[in-house]
């Protein structure tokens, strides 16, 4: 099926290496000789489409859609990515989830890959089903030839009845398909593709399916999800594969689905957790035993005209969970389409257009560009059986390449970078490619060589370097040289950089670059100069041969400064600081937002959709605003010169709180708690954004400069110039460093290339050192982190939004507050925790994954009683849980990549009614616990590691897993220091 060939250059990661790496030392020692120690990897798959018989004439290709995002909406707050193709200036007065402009403008752009069309789950969303089918009804001549296909989501769908919600918007949406001559159809009836559908009895899509039938007839088709029980994904993992028996109970369900549906829906691959972060994706059960099972079904004679539907992903990083399945590269949506091509399917759509939460999306967008269009229309040529061809516009003297690497690194993590051949001919042609690492320095790190392809074939070559051999960099530049069509060499240095992170990385997504997508502009320059208040000066200009869309500067990644045609927010001479309510019950309310002191001040709106209504009266603002579990947020900008003596306040609902300005700008960091009492209590958490909040409009001109001091939220910035044209054409510049650090420390890690423990050199200031502040209660029910670290100020309660420790799936007792309260005890400024249930909140990443030290000073006041002190925990999965036992011994439960628990218990009382430090140290082979000056180390056979990262929280909560015993009651007492570092210094043994 596919033809894969791997070779290792220098040094293999199998285990023999492991040897080799107990320690690395620091600078310039730790480079490896530039052309030595990497892996690489080549992929040539044969893509002679599969003889199976099909249904469809031509096979359907249709990209699922989720309506509620749209090309103008405001991405930055929130979200990792966003759209290439992102138009602040169609944004609709009134707030919608959609609008016919954005609607027509996308699937436009779906078409340029060679979709029939686009489909979406109309049943639930039957509402933005219908919005879309209203477009297309009013406006038909801007849809020629496109598709709307349905697709039907099944959740809690446990009995039929005609009265059940599936069964009647499932009428609806056939109703409307039917009628609309932009449905699809194969043979006579429209395809609809389905989400869970494999999790519903059998017996009861039968009668579903059955109602459906006797009313519509043999109009549409409705395929069935084939399902691998969890069971048999973990026996297959260990074994190597299947016996007879699991096959055989495959074949019978694969039967079973065909004797119920109109055909069967393959999502190939399901995820493996090995060494990587990421969940791997695992074909080998569907390349041994249920490819060959479906087709010979599908062969039978009492299947006749059931349709096979395949369904591709390219990966999911959900970066508010953290639940990562690698998208390597484009290796996981190459290898499903390389199994697809061979099983020549009916239909297949694509996981997902635009789903930006969980950046399953092959929409073209900052981070994507245009290379996922590249790569699908080349695959539907196959499907469809026409000649691959260049985009239109396309310089074709340049090679059809694509770069593909992530933006961040954790150290430990392996460093990617693929070179994959986009073939837009079958005209074989060959040219060349050499990618070469540096450092900011310019210094040479790797040189991978020099690679040939040939136009014509598609190709993919992976180089892969542990990020452990290179911990001590803190930037990589990539620096790529091809030959044209000609021969003649062109060199790219305007490549995304790469940041290697000692401990955290909250962004597994890649970065593709196609190489006909890069814009080559008549001139181009960047400066960064600090300046003595501590900011930097940011100069760059950017001039090109078409209409620019932005010119921005990020940092760290992150959009940071843009040119603004419109000046609406005035980063330099401003104040800008960002206000987010939140609670556990979601309603409308009803706000009330004051500025005095401060003339000239303005509010924004984050995201219209939640944010609507808004009026002014001199220096009242009154809105209504969506306080739910997700969210929700406003901005606030205030004359720089007048923020020393202006005060903010908030009103929800009747009950008001205001704060000084001034303190927040000096601490960072506020909240406020507005509890009735109801058990609708909300609380609205303000910071200072140091960054820009909202993308400017198209700039619409070749030439745009910027010209701004700023200050930065890091220590030290990375600083990168990027210009986007209308055209979607992207040019980066060389990564700025300003300021760098200049001491390197050991820290241990596991390594993802092969288990093993090592100490790798990184930046000593890099390394997050998380004191926090127990002495401000200026910070409300905020919990102050190191100025340096804002990312981390932490909640007091709190912790209410979605995969948080209290999102709605944990238990919570409602009506009163929940947030500890600032007090002196024994003479020392400390937090009292004496409610039943009261917590503390840290974001994800402050505690880290890896080593480790935990320290606290705490004073309890429950006696004979088991009480949770900390756990590394969302709502769902975590690691640690430190908790004091009903006979005041302190024990720790871990929960490990595989969610297997290991209990430590460390022989350690912790006294009630008295102070005591509390420490818990980690270096990956063993904990050590301090109780006062009593300690006790206790080794683990292997390293232990958290399966995600995730929040933390001081004080419970309370749910049964990971180690915790029933019974276990919130922390009540005092907590008077409390100190996360990410590293574990030397641990006794």
């Amino acid at each position: 099926m596919n033809v894969s060939r791997r070779r290792v250059l220098q040094a293999s990661l199998a285990a023999s290496a492991v040897a080799a790496l107990p320690a690395l030392p620091s600078g310039p020692a730790a480079a490896a000789p530039p052309h030595a120690r990497f892996e690489r990897a080549e992929h040539e798959p044969d893509l002679s489409l599969g003889t199976r018989p099909r249904v469809a004439e031509v096979p359907s290709l249709f990209a699922e859609f989720q309506y509620k995002y749209n090309l103008y909406e405001n991405m930055l707050t929130d979200f990792i990515d966003r759209p290439l193709f992102n138009d602040p200036s169609i944004r609709p007065a009134t707030a919608t989830y959609n609008t016919a402009e954005s609607y027509f403008r996308d699937i436009a752009i779906a078409r340029t890959y060679g979709f029939d069309g686009t489909g979406s789950l109309a049943v639930p969303s039957i509402a933005l089903w219908d919005q879309v089918n209203g477009y297309l009804q009013a406006e038909p001549d801007r849809a020629p030839g496109h598709h709307e296909y349905p697709q039907f989501a099944f959740a809690g769908f446990t009995a039929f009845s005609t009265t059940d919600r599936h069964y009647v918007q499932a009428r609806s949406v056939l109703q409307t398909a039917l009628a609309s001559p932009f449905s699809p159809r194969i043979a006579g009836r429209i395809p609809i593709a389905t989400y869970n559908s494999g999790y519903v009895k059998l017996d009861v899509m039968e009668q579903f399916l059955t109602a459906l039938r006797d009313e519509f007839g043999d109009t549409f088709a409705v395929v069935g999800q084939l399902v691998i029980d969890w069971a048999d994904q973990v026996a297959y993992e260990a074994d190597g594969g299947w016996s007879a028996a699991v096959r055989q109970k495959y074949a019978d369900r694969i039967a079973d689905l065909l004797a119920v549906y109109d055909g069967i829906q393959l999502e190939m691959p399901w995820p493996v957790w090995r060494l990587d972060y990421r969940s791997e994706a695992e074909f080998g059960a569907y390349d041994d035993h249920l490819s060959e099972l479906v087709v010979e079904a599908l062969a039978r004679p009492e299947n006749a005209g059931k349709l096979l539907c395949g369904q591709v992903r390219q990966g999911y990083e959900n970066h508010f969970t953290m639940v990562t399945h690698g998208e390597f590269g484009t290796g996981r949506m190459r290898e499903t389409l390389d199994r697809l091509v061979k099983l020549n399917p009916d239909m297949v759509f694509f996981f997902e257009w635009n789903e930006f939460n969980e950046n399953t999306m092959i929409q073209p967008s900052v981070r994507n560009s245009l290379a996922l269009q590249r790569l699908i229309k080349y695959y539907a040529s196959i499907f469809t059986g026409t000649d691959p061809e260049p985009n239109e516009g396309d310089d074709i003297t340049v090679p059809p390449l694509v770069l593909t690497h992530r933006e961040e690194v954790k150290v430990g993590e392996k460093l990617e970078f693929e070179l994959l051949n986009v073939p837009d001919t079958t005209t074989a042609a060959s040219y060349t490619a050499r990618l070469v690492l540096h450092d900011l320095s310019g210094r040479v790190v790797r040189d991978f060589g020099t690679e040939t392809f040939d136009r014509a074939r598609l190709r993919a070559v992976t180089f892969t370097v542990p990020s452990e051999w290179v911990s001590d960099l803190s930037v990589l530049v990539p620096r790529l040289t091809v030959t044209d069509s000609s021969g003649a060499p062109l060199e790219h240095h305007d490549l995304q950089h790469v940041r290697i992170l000692p401990t955290t990385s909250s962004n597994y997504t890649t970065t593709r670059q196609s190489l006909r997508d890069i814009l080559r502009p008549t001139s181009m320059s960047f400066d960064v100069t600090a300046t003595a208040d501590g900011r930097y000066r940011l100069v760059g200009e950017v001039t090109a041969d078409e209409p620019l869309a932005t010119l921005e500067v990020t940092d760290h990644g992150r959009e940071f400064h843009a040119a603004d045609p419109t000046g609406t927010y005035d980063l330099v001479d401003t104040v800008l600081i960002k206000g987010a309510p939140s609670s556990r019950s979601s309603r409308w309310e009803n706000i009330r937002v004051e500025v005095t002191g401060a003339p000239g001040w303005e509010f924004h709106a984050d995201r219209a959709l939640y944010v609507k209504a808004i009026q002014r009266t001199g220096d009242v603002v009154t809105a209504s605003a969506y306080v739910w579990l997700n969210r929700t947020a406003w901005f606030i900008t205030v004359p720089e010169d007048r923020s020393p003596d202006a005060r903010v306040s908030l009103t929800i609902g009747t009950e008001a709180h205001d704060f000084a300005l001034a303190d927040l700008v000096e601490l960072g960091a506020h909240a406020q708690l507005f509890a009735d009492g109801t058990g609708r209590d909300a609380r609205c958490d303000w910071t200072v954004h140091r960054r820009q909040p909202d993308t400017p409009v198209h700039l619409g001109t070749p030439s745009a400069e910027i010209d701004v001091t700023l200050a930065s939220a890091h220590t030290h910035p990375v600083f990168q110039l990027r210009a986007i044209t209308v055209s979607g054409k992207i040019v980066r510049s060389a990564p700025i460093m300003p300021s760098r650090p200049v001491r390197s420390e050991p820290v241990p890690v596991i390594s993802e290339s092969t288990g093993a423990v090592v100490r790798a050199m990184v930046p000593r200031d890099s390394v997050p050192r998380l004191g926090y502040r127990l002495d401000e209660p200026r910070a409300g029910a905020a919990l102050l982190a190191p100025a340096n670290r804002p990312q981390h100020h932490a909640q007091l309660g709190g912790g209410l939004i979605y995969d948080e420790p209290f999102y709605v799936p944990t238990p919570v007792t409602g009506g009163f507050s929940h947030v500890p309260t600032w007090v002196t005890e024994d003479g020392r400024p400390a937090l009292s925790f004496h409610t039943e249930q009261s917590w503390a909140n840290f974001p994800i990443d402050t505690f880290p994954r890896g080593a480790f030290t935990l320290t606290m000073d705490v004073k309890p006041t429950l006696v004979d009683q088991r009480y949770v002190l900390f756990r590394h925990f969302s709502s769902i999965l975590g690691s640690i849980t430190l908790y004091v036992d009903t006979d005041g011994e302190l024990v720790l439960g871990f929960g490990d990549k595989q969610t297997n628990t290991h209990v430590f218990r460390s022989g350690l009382v912790v006294p009630a009614m008295v102070w005591s430090t509390i420490r818990l140290s980690y270096d990956l082979r063993a904990f050590e616990f301090v109780v006062g000056t009593t300690r006790q180390t206790v080794q683990t056979p292997t390293p232990l590691q958290a399966l995600y990262a995730k929040p933390a929280v001081f004080g419970g909560h309370v749910k049964v897993e990971f180690g915790l015993p029933a019974g276990a009651a919130y922390f009540q007492g005092f907590l008077g220091r409390l100190q996360i570092d990410h590293t574990a210094g030397t641990v006794r043994r």
